[in-house]
């Protein structure tokens, strides 16, 4: 009796593990180990010679399934030669056909002189259709003393070999060929006198100057072309 009771004492608490933080270093740990795999794998060489086998093994399984080029179909083309467009295609009778590839056969056609759209289609199992539409030739453009067949946007087609167009009308001036489909436009209003126009100048890259075949000489106004020309 007398004696004070001491205090009870204060249980400490046990902190639990932030189960976040544990989850966000696990997951850190596998992305690290996942690109670590991923740039051994690129650095070994490991994931192209995979990714080569596995495209060997595809054509090689499409063949054996008959997928193999037996067509090939071309529409379309005037002027531009089917070796050529064969030669551009790269592929021949008896080649998987799988190994087309349309997006880029495209581009390689529409480079070629003569054609100005080219279509590319697929029809398995065996057959590849190629739809061309060629340039339309317009007239000559004479640059620097020399001349060069022209389409109706402009766009040479070809400056050697000219002997079977030079019944075409030539059309001079640095910018000439680009304003040259509106002027013929305008001129095909009246054609008995567009057709015997031999050369049109442009002049100040703003109006023209016709010379006809017997010698005349037109000057066009800037504006009212077409009244003018009426």
């Amino acid at each position: 009796p007398g004696k004070k009771k001491a205090a009870p004492r204060k249980r400490r608490r046990t902190r639990r593990p932030d189960r976040r933080g544990v989850v966000g270093v696990f997951l850190a740990t596998a992305c690290f180990g996942i690109l670590l795999g991923f740039g051994w794998a690129w650095w070994s060489g490991w994931a192209t010679t995979a990714r080569a086998e596995f495209a060997a093994w595809t054509v090689a399984q499409s063949v054996a399934n008959g997928l193999v080029i037996r067509k090939i179909e071309i529409e379309g083309h005037v002027e531009t030669h089917q070796k050529t467009i064969l030669d551009t295609l790269g592929m021949q009778a008896g080649d998987p056909i799988l190994f087309l590839d349309p997006a880029q056969t495209q581009a390689a056609l529409e480079a070629l002189p003569w054609v100005r759209t080219a279509a590319v289609e697929r029809h398995l199992p065996d057959r590849i259709h190629l739809r061309l539409t060629e340039r339309e030739p317009l007239a000559l453009w004479q640059s620097n003393g020399k001349l060069a067949l022209i389409d109706v946007e402009g766009v040479v087609i070809q400056r050697g070999k000219l002997a079977r167009f030079r019944t075409l009308p030539v059309v001079i001036g640095p910018t000439a060929p680009k304003k040259a489909q509106a002027l013929f436009a305008t001129l095909g209003r009246e054609p008995e006198l567009a057709a015997r126009v031999a050369t049109a100048t442009l002049i100040g890259l703003r109006r023209w100057n016709l010379r006809l075949k017997n010698g005349v000489e037109i000057y066009l106004p800037e504006e009212g072309l077409a009244t003018a020309w009426a």
